[in-house]
């Protein structure tokens, strides 16, 4: 069994799930309960957090701030990369680029060019 490695990753993804996934449930459930400062909750379900959040323009202006800003780091993920950091001149392909440390390996099977990564020759 080649993966027998994969078992050690397990507890500690189900660690980070049970606490990501647990701090989302108590804020979620208690921003439906009024907030009476100090930390203290009050105990009648209520909408009026969310009311605030929709009509007030600081919530709004913050909201869009977040938005805007989650936007252009997508769209720098997406397109800010150099598609080629290899000096390869045949086509790549979406599925033959890996990035790996500081360049990207191109697996291409026209030529024998090496690439450096680390230090280290790959092909």
């Amino acid at each position: 069994m080649e993966n027998r490695w994969i078992a050690y990753l397990i507890p500690p993804f189900l660690v980070t799930l049970l606490l990501v996934a647990g701090s989302q449930f108590v804020f979620i459930q208690n921003s439906f309960y009024q907030d009476l400062g100090l930390g203290r909750t009050g105990t009648d379900l209520t909408l009026v957090n969310y009311l605030n959040f929709f009509t007030d323009s600081f919530y709004l202006k913050t909201f869009w701030i977040t938005i805007k800003v989650s936007a252009l780091a997508a769209l720098f993920t997406l397109f800010g990369f150099p598609n080629r950091l290899c000096d390869c001149p045949h086509e790549i392909e979406a599925g033959d680029v890996t990035v790996s440390g500081h360049r990207c390996v191109h697996l291409c099977d026209n030529c024998d060019q090496s690439l450096w990564i680390d230090d280290n020759i790959f092909r």
